[in-house]
């Protein structure tokens, strides 16, 4: 078992309804990983509508707005490099297209399009873990501070994440399959009673949401193994709830995202396509360096012109940047006392997750964020 008192104290946004985009007159879907476009540019779409398809990890699309393909051409990407990309002109008539249906095998999960946060297929995921799998386990903990996303999922879309667990039961055979829950997400554990799994209640300490350690607490898998090599898969609600959807006809074509900031968060829900910047303005945030993800572990955007893609579920934007002169480590103990994995940072021995969270409480690094800049 894990050491629970280990980690950062995280705080947590709390879920409220999320606010819908306002209509966009252009929509831009990238096809990053070889898509073929099944539409050329002047033909109609409709909402739902499969545009571009793939084989394996390149999984379909389907079309968030109705309108008219504009064109097909390279846009540059807002986490770096460029790639072919539809771009639709929203008519405004939101015209939908047949209720998606899908085979009731494991194609289905292909054919859903939903991808998990990050980007990788859902379908992927499940299709590695064997049937007779010993654990399934569904997490509704956000993986930083102050994103709501997951949480979100699990209370406003009970009814769709019954749907995906009910198949993912059926297609695994797990002999176990759980729900973990932070302490303090009350909601959640109420909307998940109806479920058919074990809720189980997980401290909220900074990185103790990770996968691998879900796996390792909840899944009893050896410390260090990869969940998917121990009979253990970990999937986060959002996925299962956009798949459930997907089952109940409604294809991956919107999205939430949990925007945070040092003051402040929202949850914006938002069609595939849409740009980023007019996610970061309905979210009333403030203008500053961006990451993609958390505080902890997100990933810098070079800009806010690029479009909503699968996977991406959270951002995050920074207070300009403290600089200070760093200093030799001082063996003071502290990044071993919050360490998750029990190890010695300064020695570099052991398994380690790269969570930050020996860097947020080290006096002695060039840079370490105050207590405010990483929003706990």
């Amino acid at each position: 078992m894990l050491p629970w008192n280990r980690g950062v104290p995280m705080g947590r946004a709390v879920t409220t309804p999320p606010t819908s985009l306002p209509q966009q007159e252009r929509i831009i879907l990238p096809l990053p990983r070889g898509e073929t476009p099944l539409v050329r540019v002047g033909d109609p779409v409709s909402r739902g509508q499969r545009v571009a398809d793939g084989n394996g990890d390149p999984l379909p699309i389907y079309a968030p707005v109705s309108g008219t393909v504009a064109a097909l051409d390279t846009m540059e990407l807002a986490a770096g490099g460029s790639c072919l990309a539809l771009i639709l002109q929203n008519d405004g008539l939101d015209t939908a297209a047949d209720p998606l249906e899908l085979p009731d095998d494991e194609d289905a999960l292909w054919d859903s399009g939903v991808r998990l946060p990050g980007g990788r297929p859902l379908a992927q995921a499940v299709t590695q873990a064997a049937p007779g799998l010993d654990t399934l386990i569904l997490s509704a903990m956000d993986r930083e501070p102050w994103h709501c996303t997951e949480d979100a999922a699990l209370c406003l879309d009970a009814d769709a994440v019954g749907a995906g667990l009910a198949f993912l039961n059926r297609l695994l055979h797990p002999r176990r399959t759980l729900l973990a829950v932070g302490a303090g997400q009350h909601q959640a554990a109420h909307a998940a009673a109806p479920l058919d799994c074990t809720v189980m209640t997980v401290p909220q300490r900074y990185p103790l949401s990770h996968p691998q350690l879900l796996a390792e607490s909840l899944g009893r898998l050896p410390p260090g193994q990869p969940p998917q090599e121990g009979d253990v898969l970990v999937l986060p609600v959002s996925a299962v709830a956009a798949f459930g959807a997907a089952l109940q006809g409604t294809p991956p074509i919107r999205q939430r995202v949990s925007v945070a900031w040092k003051r402040g968060h929202a949850l914006i829900d938002a069609p595939m396509g849409a740009p980023l910047s007019a996610i970061l303005e309905a979210a009333a945030a403030p203008d500053g360096p961006l990451l993609l993800g958390g505080p902890m572990t997100g990933s810098p955007l070079r800009h806010a012109d690029g479009p909503l893609v699968p996977g991406i579920t959270s951002l995050c934007v920074l207070p300009p940047r403290r600089h200070r002169n760093g200093t030799p480590c001082i063996r003071c103990g502290r990044c071993a006392a919050v360490c998750p994995m029990d190890r010695q940072p300064w020695l570099g021995i052991g398994h380690c997750l790269h969570c930050g969270a020996c860097r947020y409480v080290c006096p002695a690094a060039g840079y370490t964020p105050s207590k405010e800049e990483v929003l706990l």
